[in-house]
């Protein structure tokens, strides 16, 4: 595979933030967005962070983002390859 994927998966975080998205460059896994659900997040309930980045030196990323697409966006420039396109989900999410 070639481009860049974005795949809808569940994740276990022993919390409620189970949603995530695995995003792939090249056929390689590059990061893994999860979705802020748990009321313990506060404000920031509802928002996006990136769990996990392979290979890179995260320091700069914010702590948080508005949605999947900002996070998403972020990291494909962060990396310089072309936007992540969704391509579907691995499981059902909640």
């Amino acid at each position: 595979m070639t481009g860049t994927a974005a795949y809808k998966v569940r994740i276990n975080t022993d919390s409620t933030d189970t949603n995530a998205l695995i995003l792939l460059a090249d056929g390689t896994l590059v990061g893994i967005l999860v979705e802020l659900s748990d009321e313990c997040h506060g404000v920031g309930q509802g928002q996006w962070t990136i769990e996990a980045a392979f290979g890179l030196h995260m320091g700069r990323a914010p702590a948080a983002f508005a949605s999947a697409p900002d996070a998403a966006d972020w990291l494909s420039t962060y990396l310089g390859c072309e936007p992540f396109k969704l391509r579907g989900k691995l499981v059902e999410l909640s």
